[in-house]
């Protein structure tokens, strides 16, 4: 390769060259865990009223079960938005970290 081919390319990090194509990181949907959580919970809720509803449970008990159900959802979707939160946190450090390898010297 000459020289005027060699300053023509452009530079790559010694950190970036080092990533093999199974280790680059990959997008991720935002809130499919929220999505799953409330398609679960919801399902959930209905398939207990509707069982509370058919054996003619007492009012007081089916209110409880879907309040309890209900809770489990809120659960769910706070796990879910705190792994988000981490994972976006995570993103914006390695972002910083690869922009701190390509000021390294001796990169090349």
């Amino acid at each position: 390769m000459s020289e005027n081919e060699r300053a023509s390319r452009p530079r790559v990090p010694a950190a970036a060259a080092r990533l093999t194509p199974g280790s680059a990181p990959r997008a991720e949907p935002d809130g499919g865990l929220q999505n799953i959580a409330w398609i679960t919970g919801a399902t959930g809720v209905l398939v207990l009223a509707a069982t509370l509803a058919i054996v003619e449970a007492d009012a007081a008990l089916v209110w409880l079960v879907i309040g309890f159900a209900l809770l489990l959802v809120t659960i769910c979707l706070l796990v879910g938005v705190a792994i988000n939160e981490q994972r976006a946190i995570l993103r914006e450090q390695r972002g910083l970290l690869r922009q701190l390898a390509s000021r390294l010297p001796g990169d090349g």
